[in-house]
């Protein structure tokens, strides 16, 4: 009787095993997402602060400056998102407004060169709606609205006084809008609702709640229903919980797999429904090829303290049209770990009109342009509570110059940019989490003078970006003929999801 009994618990160890190294080798890239919508509503706060030290080669005095600037940042944000997909449609759409504040100062050659306080207020709309004609193929129709209003007053140490005073009141408007068309073949799908199941499912495991030894269908099954439990919307967040605890647990008893409904049983499948599902998990290759037509305009005003005279006073409208390639590749390399990469090549035109009101000149530029990108992250998801990334990244942009003699001017240069960022995020709770970042990245230049060529970390590329950096103002900071910038950037915030 003593062996049958032995023999007996190792069967039901064995059990308990098999299905484990099942759930633990379960490859999340079978899951195919249902017919689904998703809506959330994020709160963000974020403070960050950067110190940077470069040193400029000033041709026109023939010497080096050395520049050290520190900035700290704060902004606050709401953001709606939402995301359907479809065997025929993938659809997202963000709408954000920032709140965006800073203080930044500047030492030349070791002596306060200047500083400001910036209040930058914008309302971001982008929409993306892929329609697939099969499987694999989809033709693209996407918008990106952007306003952006600015004051920044600005002090600097006068030369007569050694006084800090105020120099500069700079208000301004910025509206660029561009149409996305692409066409192209892959698809990539969220497999996050996948990765759920089988946290709850390995963890009922462990509490041994669990003995039955689960096939990938039974867990793909599983991972269906939770894609349709979350589809449902209701209006109050208890009664959500219930509805959605008691679905599971019918579906678990429904199917054989609980042995037993205990204390731990509830506790597990309460804690692990609540935090399962934080985090966005992707799978997929998508390959598109871009035309992108944009308009730009900006109307900007810098009056000094003195007599409001003004420094600066013009509008700029340009319309612009871009054409790329894009490739995006998500790869679950295990449940724990995912890498992603971005490449972007593009090349665009922009043709616009500078009134500069503050001296009655009228001025026509075209700016062509070649930009590409490079980007590799990382993704590595411990627990439900945390995870982490590891990014870095080449890109580089090359304006042409197309001066003419018909009262038409542009813009010469090159830049190049190389950076590493490293971030994590721990909830707090399941609405509530904590953000932090660190960055570091590398800038070489070669350009005009009055230009400093950004990079847009957000992978989106359109030309007319480019206009945001073109320093029109009249007695712009520096001759930016070679630079060579080092940086680094710490970030921390707070992130509550209202839904």
């Amino acid at each position: 009787m003593k062996k049958l009994k032995t023999a007996l618990l190792l069967i039901i160890i064995s059990l308990s095993l098999n299905g484990f190294t099942q759930l633990s080798s379960f490859d999340l890239s079978k899951y195919k997402l249902p017919n689904l919508e998703r809506r959330t509503l994020d709160t963000y706060f974020n403070f960050n602060g950067r110190n940077n030290y470069f040193k400029i080669n000033d041709t026109l005095y023939s010497r080096y400056q050395k520049f050290a600037t520190n900035s700290y940042n704060s902004n606050i944000n709401i953001g709606y998102n939402y995301y359907l997909n479809s065997e025929k449609y993938q659809r997202d759409a963000v709408l954000r407004l920032d709140f965006l504040s800073s203080f930044y100062n500047q030492k030349e050659d070791d002596e306060l060169d200047y500083k400001n306080n910036d209040l930058t207020p914008s309302l971001f709309y982008q929409y993306t709606n892929r329609k697939y004609f099969n499987p694999k193929t989809f033709f693209e129709t996407d918008l990106l609205l952007h306003y952006q209003y600015r004051n920044n007053i600005i002090y600097s140490l006068s030369p007569m006084t050694n006084r800090t005073e105020k120099t500069g009141d700079i208000q301004s408007h910025k509206i660029l809008a561009a149409i996305p068309l692409k066409i192209g073949r892959g698809r990539i799908e969220q497999v996050q609702d996948a990765r759920h199941a089988v946290y709850i499912l390995k963890e009922l495991t462990k509490v041994g709640s669990i003995t039955e030894d689960l096939s990938d269908e039974d867990i793909l099954e599983f991972a269906t229903l939770i894609s349709e439990i979350k589809n449902r919307r209701y209006f109050d967040s208890r009664l959500q919980k219930i509805a959605e605890i008691v679905s599971v647990d019918s579906f678990l008893v429904s199917k054989g797999y609980i042995t037993e409904q205990d204390a731990k049983y509830f506790t597990t499948l309460n804690d692990y429904w609540t935090y399962g599902d934080q985090q966005i998990r992707q799978n997929g290759t998508r390959i598109s090829f871009a035309l992108t037509p944009g308009y730009y305009f900006n109307t900007y005003t810098d009056i000094t303290d003195q007599l409001s005279y003004r420094e600066a006073d013009y509008d700029i409208n340009a319309i612009s049209i871009d054409g790329g390639f894009e490739l995006k590749h998500e790869k679950l390399i295990s449940q724990t770990w995912q890498n992603t990469i971005d490449l972007i090549v593009y090349g665009g035109y922009t043709s616009g009109k500078k009134n500069d009101r503050l001296n009655s000149i009228k001025e026509n530029f075209k700016v062509p342009s070649a930009q590409l990108g490079f980007f590799q992250t990382i993704g590595f998801y411990p627990s439900t509570r945390t995870d982490a990334g590891f990014r870095y990244s080449i890109q580089y942009t090359q304006l042409f110059d197309k001066t003419n003699t018909n009262q038409s001017i542009g813009f010469d240069g090159q830049a190049a940019k190389a950076a590493t960022d490293l971030w994590v995020n721990y909830y707090i709770s399941p609405k509530f989490r904590l953000y932090f970042s660190l960055s570091f990245y590398y800038i070489w230049q070669d350009s005009e003078d009055y230009v400093y060529i950004n990079f847009d970390d957000n992978k989106t590329i359109y030309h007319s970006q480019l206009l945001n950096s073109i320093n029109h103002e009249v007695n712009s900071l520096a001759y930016y003929y070679r630079t060579n910038e080092l940086s680094h950037e710490i970030r921390l915030g707070l992130v509550y999801s209202i839904f």
